[in-house]
């Protein structure tokens, strides 16, 4: 049974609408900050159904702005790494709370509005379980370490003039990214504003399902890389699978990142949640999960480039096994085989 088709899909007319009302939301509030509360109270009577949005978006600027800000200051622009997993977290949870919020500060003015739906929740506690998973994941390999930054990010400092790096800088790795972040969650402002009004159906249980199997998948991915590198780098003398430098074996073995597969299959299956609110199997929030696939393909192959220079098995390793979706792999040459090649010590 499909689920009802609903009008909770804004158009490209209303956000016509909204943006024509974004120089005077500035004057008003920024220039004219003593009026606030006046203002405040029109904007929530103009526009009730763009408020958790405006207040999204605000947070967003502030987000890209201190990303920005942090990775000039400190000279390290694996700010955005450092929130990847935490940021969303927070989108989810305004989207979920937001109606809770406007209605305890300012019940005069909205005294209808719904502040209860579980599938809000539903997504916000799904996404707490995604990124506390990942952030265990960055911490413990050190992505909060002070002065840790991604060997990645100084390849292309160095290879750019400082203008160009710090236009790429803000252009890419403090907005685009932050811009990834929040769209991928935005499957929750159409769930916000259609609260109440569609109840629980196939597709949002289909959804959750997904996740769930993507997490446990990830996790497993993620800690087998973690088993191996550990023990790696703890031998002396590295024999084995070991001398080979990379992971080949367990979900690696049918896919080179696994854990990037499940990543984006996270993100893809959290997009239904807005289907199963509209009845529209595309529409404007699977903008979330494209850019983040344009991301990784391009990401995954510029780091494939020097795994290949550091590891002489890894271009054999790259023509037998799918780079991402899991797939039964080849054959590996004579010599090269799981557990016969790297007998020699490294």
């Amino acid at each position: 049974m499909a689920p009802p088709s609903t009008t909770f899909l804004p158009g490209a007319a209303d956000y016509q609408s909204v943006l024509r009302l974004v120089p005077q939301w500035f004057e008003e509030v920024w220039f004219l900050n003593w009026r606030l509360p006046r203002v405040r109270a029109a904007y929530l009577k103009r526009l009730p159904a763009y408020d958790a949005l405006w207040h999204q978006t605000i947070l967003f600027i502030i987000v890209v702005l201190l990303t920005f800000w942090s990775s000039v200051v400190f000279r390290n622009v694996s700010q955005v790494d450092r929130i990847w997993s935490i940021i969303p977290i927070v989108y989810a949870w305004v989207w979920a709370l937001h109606p809770i919020i406007i209605t305890h500060f300012w019940p005069s003015i909205t005294p209808a509005i719904v502040d209860e739906d579980p599938r809000l929740y539903l997504m916000a506690a799904l996404v707490t379980l995604w990124g506390c998973r990942l952030t265990f994941n960055a911490f413990r390999r050190g992505y909060y370490a002070w002065g840790h930054e991604d060997y990645r990010w100084d390849i292309i400092r160095r290879a750019l003039p400082w203008p160009i790096w710090q236009f790429f800088n803000f252009s890419f790795i403090a907005f685009f990214q932050n811009l990834v972040l929040f769209l991928i969650v935005t499957p929750g402002y159409v769930a916000h504003n259609a609260r109440g009004s569609v109840p629980l159906n196939w597709i949002d249980y289909l959804a959750t399902a997904l996740i769930v199997i993507c997490l446990i998948g990830e996790t497993t991915a993620d800690q087998q890389q973690w088993n191996y590198q550990t023990k790696k780098y703890s031998l002396k003398t590295r024999t084995g699978e070991y001398a080979v430098g990379f992971l080949r074996t367990g979900l690696f073995r049918f896919s080179r990142h696994p854990n990037y597969f499940f990543e984006l299959s996270t993100w893809w299956s959290f997009y239904l949640f807005s289907v199963a609110v509209s009845g529209q199997w595309l529409n404007w929030t699977l903008s979330g999960p494209i850019l983040l696939t344009l991301i990784f393909a391009g990401s995954t192959p510029f780091t494939e480039k020097y795994t290949r220079e550091k590891y002489p098995l890894y271009e054999e390793y790259s023509q037998i096994t799918s780079m991402l979706i899991p797939f039964l792999p080849g054959s590996w040459s004579k010599g090269n085989e799981i557990g016969v090649a790297g007998t020699e010590k490294a």
